[in-house]
């Protein structure tokens, strides 16, 4: 019988060694806090993804960004500290609806930025 330890595939050290955090172990059983934010991910990238390119990126981006501007208010409010959960259902969705509404004129323009010559 040999003593020395195994070695393990680097993927396989990774996975391992993220999941011992109670949260991760939630997400990947589907019980975890941010389970239903990961359903709502998936759901409005589908809807996003029907409608074209542009919404999907401009509801994306949105999203996000609203989620960072609320977070960063409630922190500098001391409304919130950094161990505070801040669901992002709410960004995902305001984000979503403000892609519906503007996603055209917005990725126009973030277009002819990129293709302006000097």
């Amino acid at each position: 019988m040999s003593t020395t330890p195994t070695v393990k595939p680097a993927a396989a050290r990774f996975v391992g060694q993220s999941v011992h955090r109670k949260e991760d172990r939630r997400l990947l059983t589907g019980h975890g806090e941010y389970v239903d934010d990961v359903k709502l991910a998936g759901l409005l990238g589908l809807y996003l993804g029907w409608l074209g390119w542009s919404p999907l990126w401009v509801g994306t981006f949105a999203g996000f960004l609203l989620g960072g501007v609320a977070g960063s208010l409630l922190l500098a409010l001391r409304r919130a500290d950094r161990r505070t959960a801040i669901p992002f259902g709410p960004y995902m969705l305001a984000g979503a609806l403000l892609a519906l509404f503007v996603a055209t004129p917005v990725a126009a323009w973030y277009g002819s930025l990129l293709t302006s010559v000097g």
